[in-house]
């Protein structure tokens, strides 16, 4: 009997193991938090690798068609194209908007629908098909939960330039003694198989630590509830992302948010910054008005996630998407 709903990805993240510390063997990242949570969200979703396993409902993380390397490209799109189901591009960042005009093309019109998991995607996705909707990603809401906030402030993700970590470093580095604000970054050189600048991370990684408190990298996916429930802050800023899973791990357990301007939209509950003077004066204004020992969480941000991203809310738009198909998943 056919499968019923199937999503494709790379080997490299079907493989990854939440539950030990990601590394150059473990893939870590986002991708991987979200199979974490769809495979629960929908227990129904097998994540497979080959598009001849593909079920009647199937979907595509734009990684997957390169996931390979680039000479595999032409002869997914073209399997991807002679698909029989119902498709489902998922798109989270730039990756599809990075693919050679035809290529994109091809992609999008053998697709009947394009995942955007925010606002700003789906209007962004809007110019280049009609097929674009919403679907934001699912998180555990039970899991990542909100505990009494200490005074720590964190940042997390692998430390390469994409993810912008210099300005991290530099907001760290910034942010006055007397605000007896414990700074911590999660994450290394290698949460992830891929590190093309491995000298320029060494930088940054040295700039981290001169700026951190503690530079922690040997935490599973699993622990991190327990790592994140209790810090008052989270700081973010990429230069590729639209949006990144930690901050809605963030959200979710209550924490403070503060990030680059291009990743606070959708209405969400945080500061945006364009600097790191910015981000510190924000940081020390928030704890002025809420500081960790008042015992206020940010209820506004937790229940952003609730509504927009719990399991109940993803498995109801995602059942919006496909229709009378998906019943029974």
């Amino acid at each position: 009997m056919k499968k019923r709903l199937t999503a494709l990805y790379r080997p490299i993240d079907t493989q990854a193991d939440k539950s030990r510390p990601a590394g150059i063997y473990n893939n870590g990242g986002g991708t991987t938090s979200k199979i974490f949570h769809m495979t629960r969200a929908l227990p129904s979703l097998e994540i497979i690798n080959d598009i001849e396993d593909s079920s009647l409902i199937s979907i595509a993380e734009i990684l997957w068609f390169h996931g390979l390397g680039y000479e595999k490209l032409h002869e997914r799109v073209s399997a991807w194209e002679k698909l029989e189901a119902f498709k489902m591009l998922m798109t989270s960042d730039v990756e599809l908007l990075r693919l050679e005009g035809s290529i994109r093309e091809q992609i999008l019109d053998a697709s009947d629908a394009v995942l955007c998991l925010t606002e700003y995607v789906l209007q962004l996705m809007k110019h280049f098909t009609s097929k674009a909707v919403l679907l934001y990603d699912p998180i555990d809401i039970d899991m990542f939960k909100p505990r009494v906030k200490d005074r720590e402030i964190y940042s997390v993700g692998q430390i390469t330039l994409e993810k912008n970590v210099q300005m991290i470093a530099e907001i760290f580095d910034a942010i006055p003694p007397e605000a007896n604000l414990t700074k911590t970054y999660i994450g290394s050189r290698n949460l992830w198989a891929g590190n093309n600048r491995p000298e320029a991370s060494l930088k940054l990684e040295a700039s981290l630590n001169q700026a951190c408190n503690y530079l922690e990298s040997e935490i599973p996916y699993t622990a991190m509830p327990e790592r994140i429930g209790g810090i008052w802050g989270y700081v973010a800023d990429t230069r590729y992302d639209f949006s990144s899973y930690s901050m809605t791990e963030a959200m979710a357990c209550g924490c403070w948010i503060f990030t680059g301007r291009h990743l606070m939209y959708d209405e969400r509950p945080g500061k945006r910054f364009k600097t790191s003077a910015e981000a510190v004066q924000h940081i020390i204004q928030q704890l002025q008005e809420t500081p960790p020992e008042s015992g206020f969480i940010n209820e506004q941000a937790r229940q952003f996630v609730v509504d927009r991203n719990s399991y109940d809310a993803f498995r109801k738009q995602f059942k919006n998407i496909v229709g009378g198909i998906g019943l029974g998943l």
